[in-house]
């Protein structure tokens, strides 16, 4: 560990990240990570909450490192140049102040009614979500942040070019005992990159054929996009669009007099969205949709199947909705941007600014698509309903929303792209040489979409010798060694491989460079 932390170090150096700026970076991750062992306990009469009196030590630590006991005013903070992260931190130990504004951030929230604000309390769970969301957000935000100064640094300054080579890393298909919220988006991902990969070796594979003048019509490559219909589909709704519908309707405040546990209330959250899941997608007849499975049982544990590429995979609907909504309230935004961790608060107002250069984005176009329909007679005025839906549309974005919506981006950069692909199989799971867990493999290699390829090249002609190759080794049996020359020889076994002489009719074909075959074609021509 000692190693490999001095060997991060020396890399952030190359990329610019300075040692002030590593200082503020070490102390907010290590802030989020005691932040994460705070736990939350009943307090007061009104369902309140707070630090539990076991944690308050950590809740201290995260205090003092992300600096919520020696905040910065709204003004101050917007007020910072890019240097603010030059200086060092003091190391400032932890207060009383800070495990206040840490548990006043995380455990209510300010509501607006008739004009009053009025705090209203959080159960022990959710100040738990609270706090988790807002690990959440400020690890997203320095991780932007340092992808920013990778990207600065690595950037070419002496000319301006569009050019890139990028390295997309993801997480593989998965697949566990309990499944949810992270899985489906995850291979969700998975299912769209599978559809472009295939979508590529079946188009290099045609090219070739093509320019060779090879006939292979009839091979076809499994579509998968049925199962991105389903899931991302938005008319009709897929699962995506669905559990934000359950976003949208479920209860923003507890009812007077309600007695449910946050787990009742979750777990009925969980049997309203599985309910409308299997209603609106199992397809008519009971399951006659074959990527959406149903039936009592999935129902009664409020689960839902999708049949993926790669195999079946089962999700508990438990806590999607609220994984979907992650909502992050304004208090504990408040004391994340104004903290006195100076890495912290930049990063902020960098994401902070980013929202508002792609909100005057999305206005002007909403805008010039206004004008547009105007233009053409559709009629006017609706460019402000169009702004506000846009803004509304915006701030109200869901973390499935968010995903999907990246995801698009992220494919439109990819398929202006030429790609190669690495794929990494694991050989075993005990880290030793010399060992193939043959299953394991197989079971990668069928989820990276290998076999697939495969299956796509055998139904073509996998087999393929240039004509230089098939003269040099089948001359000799020509009727007259030594007067037959390579055009006559290339003629010659064009003619055989089209009339059938190298196996089954169809099962070889000459091409402008070389022959091709499929398999056992090869030693059809042999024999």
């Amino acid at each position: 560990d000692v190693t490999d932390f001095a060997e991060t170090v020396a890399a952030m150096h190359t990329v610019g990240v300075g040692g002030a700026e590593q200082s503020w970076l070490w102390r907010a991750l290590a802030g989020i990570l005691h932040l994460g062992d705070v736990r939350f306990e009943a307090a007061g009469s009104a369902e309140g909450s707070a630090v539990s009196s076991d944690t308050r030590d950590a809740a201290a630590r995260a205090a003092a490192l992300l600096g919520f006991d020696r905040p910065v005013t709204d003004a101050d903070a917007a007020a910072e140049g890019d240097d603010v992260c030059a200086a060092s931190p003091d190391g400032g130990s932890a207060t009383c102040d800070g495990i206040a504004a840490l548990q006043g951030a995380l455990t209510g929230k300010a509501i607006q009614v008739a004009g009053d604000s009025i705090r209203t309390n959080f159960s022990p769970a959710q100040a738990q979500s609270a706090a988790e969301s807002l690990i959440k957000v400020i690890y997203s935000l320095i991780f932007d942040w340092l992808v920013r100064r990778v990207n600065v640094r690595v950037r070419p300054s002496h000319r301006a070019t569009d050019s890139f080579i990028g390295i997309l890393d993801i997480f593989g298909f998965e697949t566990f005992k309990t499944n949810s919220f992270e899985q489906l988006c995850i291979n969700y991902t998975n299912e769209t990159l599978q559809q472009h990969f295939n979508a590529f070796m079946f188009r290099l594979e045609r090219e070739e054929y093509e320019s060779e003048g090879i006939d292979w019509t009839g091979v076809e490559f499994a579509d998968n996009q049925d199962v991105l219909d389903l899931i991302e589909g938005r008319r009709p709704a897929g699962i995506l669009a669905l559990v934000d519908e359950q976003c949208r309707l479920r209860p923003k405040a507890a009812k007077a007099g309600d007695t449910r546990t946050e787990e009742q209330k979750s777990q009925e959250l969980a049997d309203k969205l599985c309910s409308k899941l299997h209603d609106a997608l199992a397809g008519s007849g009971g399951g006659s949709n074959p990527r959406f499975p149903t039936g009592p049982k999935l129902r009664r544990d409020a689960c839902f199947t999708v049949q993926h590429y790669a195999g079946e995979v089962t999700y508990r609907c438990f806590g999607i909705v609220e994984k979907n909504a992650d909502e992050v309230h304004d208090e504990a935004t408040t004391l994340a941007r104004t903290c006195g961790n100076a890495l912290v608060r930049q990063a902020f107002r960098q994401a902070e600014q980013a929202e508002k250069d792609a909100a005057a984005a999305a206005e002007a176009a909403a805008e010039a698509e206004a004008a547009a329909k105007a233009a053409a007679g559709g009629g006017g005025g609706g460019g402000g309903r169009a702004r506000r839906k846009t803004a509304s549309a915006a701030s109200k974005e869901t973390v499935g929303s968010k995903f999907r919506r990246q995801l698009k981006e992220l494919m439109g950069v990819i398929r202006l792209t030429t790609p190669h692909y690495i794929r990494c199989i694991k050989p075993n799971s005990l880290q030793a040489p010399s060992i193939i867990e043959r299953p394991s493999v197989v079971a990668q290699l069928r989820c990276g979409g290998v076999l697939e390829a495969v299956r796509v090249a055998r139904l073509g002609f996998p087999v393929r010798v240039t004509h230089a190759k098939f003269v040099a080794e089948y001359a000799p049996l020509a009727a007259k060694p030594g007067e037959v020359g390579p055009a006559e020889l290339r003629k010659a076994v064009v003619a055989a491989l089209r009339g059938g002489a190298a196996g089954p009719t169809g099962s070889a074909q000459g091409g402008a460079s070389g022959s091709a075959g499929a398999g056992g074609a090869e030693s059809g021509a042999g024999a």
